[in-house]
């Protein structure tokens, strides 16, 4: 998975999956395997979905943001098939009312080979702090499911992390300067 998350707020998302171009070909639990929405998260749940338009497509199509909060509910693998595996309780979609469906949250995402494309802009979700933004995708079976952080334009002040040369040196430093001590000592106390 790639993300681009632009100045503007704009987020291109690219899964790499081999089932691009396959929607509505393959069978799990008595029906047909769809693509699923791109669940989006701030936190520790799935708080948003970009919800794609005619999961049947294979060339891609309109998509919509949809808060959570507002919504219908998950839609997990076993409300599109018929499964008592391990994974029927897996997040895949996001129901919504149509009243969610404008041109305000409005995207799109296209189908290429073996990458499927979602693009939308984020500012219309009024985010606290949009310093990062976690990603999860999978078709309706959940049988791959790919997931990415993003971190957002300007979005927080992340510390950064130390060079591991300079930590080493600093270590090897360190113990040369107490093995040093010691021998000093050492030579005093004869």
């Amino acid at each position: 998975m790639n993300v681009n998350w632009n100045s503007n707020d704009d987020i291109t998302v690219d899964v790499y999956t081999a089932f691009a171009g396959k929607s509505n070909t393959y069978y799990y639990g008595g029906s047909k395997i769809l693509y699923g929405d791109l669940m989006i998260g701030t936190g520790s749940s799935w708080d948003y979905a970009f919800h794609i338009h005619n999961k049947t497509s294979n060339s891609g199509g309109d998509g919509w943001l949809i808060d959570y909060a507002n919504s219908d509910g998950y839609l997990e693998v076993q409300d599109y098939h018929n499964t008592y595996e391990s994974r029927k309780t897996e997040i895949v979609a996001l129901a919504h009312g149509s009243n969610q469906l404008s041109a305000s949250n409005q995207g799109s995402w296209s189908v290429g080979n073996g990458v499927l494309s979602f693009s939308f802009n984020v500012s219309s979700l009024n985010l606290a702090d949009p310093a990062q933004l976690a990603f999860r995708w999978a078709m309706t079976c959940a049988n791959d499911i790919i997931t990415g952080v993003a971190r957002g334009p300007g979005g927080g002040n992340q510390v950064p992390e130390p060079a591991a040369l300079a930590l080493i040196l600093s270590g090897l430093f360190g113990l040369g300067f107490v093995r040093r001590r010691r021998n000093r000592n050492n030579c005093v106390e004869a």
